[in-house]
């Protein structure tokens, strides 16, 4: 409506569709790193391109405060290098040791069916500047795993705050995650609302039914 206020009214927005029942079906396949998952320890996962917008690079120092709260759990990162910013990798690595969270943060580099690693997960977590459809997050409320993220423009599309995800600045990560492992009833709370939710997957294919065939 703001950016073109003659048609307004004459317009609908839509979300980009996902392939729901490929999506679910890629779940099923055992992954390569399946020991990660090993026990009832805590898992958190990250997935994406190693942009320095992504902050994948705070992840250790996160880790680091985690680890001092004596929570325990395991950090998965999937996802490679990109041509603009070929050395992000390297950073994280050099975090990693540095905050001496190498027993719980690990690297899996570009994997190419990650959804077996996210269904398996606790918890996933996005720490991005910015996104526009953040896929991976929609991908997460498909297989039912509760989100912490950061608050940009179109987080509220995909995160109901306190109900089946958390929405916090980056600062407060850290807390967010230790209250999350701590109080197995508020993270329970969580996961089971994210299981129950109404998919933004619906909420499009009733706006594309309603705007063609109205």
């Amino acid at each position: 409506d703001d950016t073109m206020p003659r048609l307004a009214g004459k317009s609908v927005y839509v979300y980009n569709l996902i392939n729901e029942s490929r999506v679910k079906q890629l779940a099923v396949a055992k992954p390569a790193h399946e020991d990660l998952f090993s026990g009832s320890v805590f898992s958190i996962i990250s997935i994406g391109r190693m942009d320095p917008i992504k902050h994948f690079s705070s992840i250790p120092s996160i880790a680091r405060k985690i680890t001092d709260a004596g929570c325990s759990f395991k950090w998965l990162i999937l996802g490679g290098p990109t041509k603009t910013d070929p050395e992000e990798p390297v950073t994280i690595e050099k975090g990693i040791l540095e905050y001496e969270v190498s027993d719980r943060v690990f690297m899996l580099g570009s994997v190419e069916n990650p959804y077996p690693y996210l269904i398996r997960s606790n918890l996933l977590v996005c720490l991005s500047e910015t996104e526009t459809f953040n896929y991976v997050l929609a991908d997460a409320r498909l297989l039912g795993v509760p989100i912490v993220t950061t608050n940009y423009d179109s987080t509220a599309e995909f995160v109901n705050h306190d109900v089946d995800g958390v929405i916090v600045q980056r600062e407060s990560i850290s807390n967010t995650i230790i209250s999350l492992i701590n109080d197995p009833v508020y993270y329970s709370r969580l996961r089971e609302s994210v299981k129950s939710s109404s998919f933004i997957q619906e909420q499009t294919i009733n706006k594309l039914n309603n705007s063609l065939f109205q």
